[in-house]
């Protein structure tokens, strides 16, 4: 038995002097009463977020047998005193096995749903016996409950059992449910049945589960529970719990003087009445007189063990005082009750203060004495030295909820003070723990970086800032202009648009800013050599260079192609510089006629063009206009701006003559083409573009990356226009060529073109 504070302890030493003076004393308990008219039966006691929950069988006084006992009690209470009673669960079902009573419950939490075990009794029309059968309910919240539609356990499981449903004396009730401390996972079910040698007296069962709630098998009833070793023809209300290593079995002797019997034993399963020793009545253990109590049930509080008992009209509860391995005395609880622990946040760091509060009722002159564990990453968890964290190992009470403040520090169970540490704090009686708390050390800077080394002003650019152990914290920064050998310049980070904080956000935390020239000079037409500091930690980021914007300009003109024929599209692309929102002037000249002015609105073109990006397209239908009026021979056409500053390539525009072939006046101003088609144009193999403008000969070889002919293609007349030629992959000799970059050259006259290949297998550039 662990005391959780000082003051427990004072009380305990005061009972035991006050019960050595007088002994066969009534103990008072705590009480919990069902409203009347009704008084509790069969109870069960669990535990959910600090508050305790009694589920009861509920006995209408006013009533009889037959009308009463048809749903379950339920009540709360924090301190074990002050009882709230909310809605009834489990009501009986007109049209289900369960539809004359409910008994007994027993509840057990596994993979937070909790499961009640509980008697149902099938009453069946013309029939004056009563079948009494084993079901189970499930619930998330301990408020709302879903039930099986059948039962999962009865008489016609157990073959040792005396099983007639036509009997009025026959029973299966009152199932108690625990883990089975030998084998993880596994379930125990304690209850009480006739066995089928002996019909006059009961006995305790038990049943096994792998870890489905809803399916049991038999195992060997507890013999020495029967009348020929206990002398109790009637056992009911068994409940199993362990002091030391000695299990204890209680169970209410129906009809006894004094009801409340119990057992001792090594192996809860043992069926061999020699593995159990049978103590008698509690009254003997007590000292005091219990013929009106029944229904026992022990409940283990952290490491505080609570008995309690139906007392007529109400649930009394005692704290169990341990006087030898085998015996304890039975004491008021008293209403002081550590509820719950919690945390001002789930994660805290060194440097910054943290918040415990203590959640308790009846804590006037109390202190909660506390402990602390890591829990490990792989699971588990290491006791901690509780001050090493910065935390009080007791705490004087004020309120309903005391708080505290703390300076955290981390100190792993390993000694390790340089990592995150995720802490648990409860009390030393373990009835109250708090959630996990990340405790992180400080904050470590790791460096300022930006994502380029000069950028534009009104062009973005990132800063970076690495840091460790940086979750809800800060960074402060500062800026200068580093000219050197001139000292720094101080820069209000304000008018940069950068913020003095910056919150960190990740390992990583991302500062994206539009750049800016700011300095107090009101100077903005100057390169700034930009500094971003952060002095806490000594650090900077490498220079950033800002440069003024280049001012509006057109930067270039020009057509998609050297030349196109009449009627075809081509596109004039402008390139400006910051010119949004402007207009730009454009004009025509005629390149053989020595750069004269042509109508440009004769051409088709527009004489002015709005800017609305850095990159301006317009498309035009080439047709030829001569400043002689002769629209029969080639034109070299040149646009610029009305300014002069900028002009396009000459662009040769072709007309046709009347048989649609285009004409010349003597020169030939076209040039042979040659380039790589898609792979759609035939198929997978590299395919080439020949385009002359006049028929000609034609040499097309294929060369490796050293510059070694690998197979001449072409080597012959080709027509005037385009010729569409493949290569399969092969060399000279018929061999695949290896996988590599190659080169197709094309030769025309003194024209050669050249363009590359990346060769993986045959048909497959």
């Amino acid at each position: 038995m662990r005391f959780p504070t000082a003051t427990w302890r004072r009380v305990w030493a005061t009972a035991v002097a006050l019960a050595a003076l007088t002994p066969g004393a009534p103990a008072r308990g705590a009480l919990m009463l069902a409203t009347p008219p009704n008084r509790p039966k069969d109870f069960c006691i669990v535990k959910k977020d600090g508050q305790f929950h009694i589920f009861y069988i509920r006995h209408d006084m006013t009533l009889g047998h037959d009308d009463t006992e048809k749903d379950f009690g339920h009540a709360v209470s924090y301190d074990l005193y002050s009882w709230t009673q909310l809605p009834t669960v489990l009501t009986v079902r007109a049209d289900k096995w369960d539809n004359q009573h409910v008994w007994a419950p027993s509840i057990v939490e596994l993979d937070s749903v909790y499961y009640m075990l509980y008697t149902g009794v099938t009453k069946r029309d013309g029939d004056p016996a009563e079948e009494q059968r084993i079901g189970v309910a499930t619930s998330t919240d301990l408020m709302n409950w879903n039930r099986l539609d059948q039962p999962v356990y009865s008489c016609r499981n157990v073959p040792w059992s005396w099983c007639d449903s036509t009997a009025v004396n026959d029973g299966f009730r009152d199932p108690f449910v625990m883990p089975d401390p030998a084998q993880p996972g596994h379930w125990l079910m304690y209850y009480s049945a006739f066995p089928a040698t002996d019909t006059l007296g009961m006995i305790v069962g038990v049943a096994q589960s792998k870890g489905d709630l809803t399916q049991w098998t038999d195992l060997e009833p507890l013999w020495v529970t029967n009348r020929a070793y206990s002398y109790n023809p009637i056992v009911e209300s068994s409940h199993l719990f362990q002091h030391g290593n000695l299990w204890f079995l209680f169970m209410t002797a129906g009809g006894a003087g004094q009801p409340i019997s119990y057992f001792v034993t090594h192996d809860p399963k043992a069926a061999d009445p020699g593995a159990w020793s049978y103590r008698g009545r509690l009254a003997t253990m007590l000292g005091i007189d219990t013929q009106s109590w029944y229904a026992s049930e022990h409940f283990a509080d952290g490491t505080n063990d609570l008995f309690a008992f139906v007392n007529y009209n109400r649930v009394e509860i005692y704290r169990m005082f341990w006087t030898a391995p085998d015996a304890f005395q039975l004491y008021e609880p008293g209403n002081f009750h550590i509820v719950s622990l919690k945390w001002g946040a789930g994660t805290v760091q060194v440097g910054h203060p943290g918040r415990l509060g203590v959640v308790a009722t009846g804590w006037a002159g109390q202190e909660a004495d506390l402990e602390a564990v890591e829990e490990l990453p792989g699971g588990g968890e290491v006791p901690l030295t509780i001050g090493d964290l910065g935390l009080p190992s007791s705490v004087p009470l004020t309120a309903d909820t005391t708080w505290i403040s703390w300076s955290p520090a981390v100190h792993h169970a390993n000694g390790d003070t340089s990592t995150p540490e995720t802490v648990v704090i409860r009390t030393l009686d373990h009835t109250a723990a708090s959630p996990p708390l990340t405790i992180v050390p400080p904050l470590t800077l790791g460096g300022l970086t930006w994502s380029a080394d000069s950028v534009e002003s009104g062009l973005p650019v990132t800063l970076s800032v690495s840091a460790s152990n940086w979750s809800g914290d800060s960074v402060a920064l500062a800026a200068v202009e580093r000219q050197p050998p001139a000292p720094d310049v101080p820069l209000d980070l304000q008018s940069l648009g950068l913020p003095a904080t910056l919150p960190l956000t990740g390992a990583t935390t991302p500062l994206p800013w539009t750049a800016l020239i700011r300095r107090s000079d009101g100077d903005t037409t100057s390169a700034l050599n930009l500094v971003i500091q952060a002095p806490q930690f000594g650090l900077e980021a490498p220079p950033l260079r800002v440069t003024p914007p280049p001012p509006a300009r057109v930067r270039s003109l020009s057509f998609s192609s050297a030349s196109v024929p009449v009627g075809a599209p081509v596109n004039l692309c402008l390139l400006s510089t910051r010119m949004s929102g402007q207009t730009v002037g454009l004009e025509a000249v005629d390149h053989l006629a020595g750069d004269s002015l042509l109508s440009i609105g004769d051409l088709g073109l527009p004489a002015s063009v709005g800017i609305v990006s850095d990159t301006t397209l317009i498309t035009w239908i080439a047709r030829v206009r001569r400043a002689s009026g002769d629209t029969t021979v080639t034109q070299v056409l040149i646009v610029r701006t009305a300014d002069h500053s900028v002009a396009t390539a000459p662009l040769y525009v072709t007309p046709p003559d009347s048989s649609g072939e285009p004409v010349s006046d003597g020169t030939d101003l076209r040039q042979p083409r040659f380039r790589r088609l898609p792979r759609s144009v035939l198929g997978s193999a590299p395919t080439f573009l020949v385009d002359l403008p006049r028929a000609g000969r034609v040499q097309l070889d294929i060369f490796d990356l050293q510059g070694r002919r690998v197979r001449r293609l072409v080597d012959s007349e080709l027509p005037k226009g385009a010729s569409v030629l493949g290569w399969d992959g092969r060399d000279a000799n018929g061999a695949v060529a290896g996988r590599g970059l190659y080169f197709a050259r094309m030769t025309s006259g003194r024209v050669v073109r050249t363009v590359k290949i990346a060769f993986t297998r045959p048909g497959t550039p």
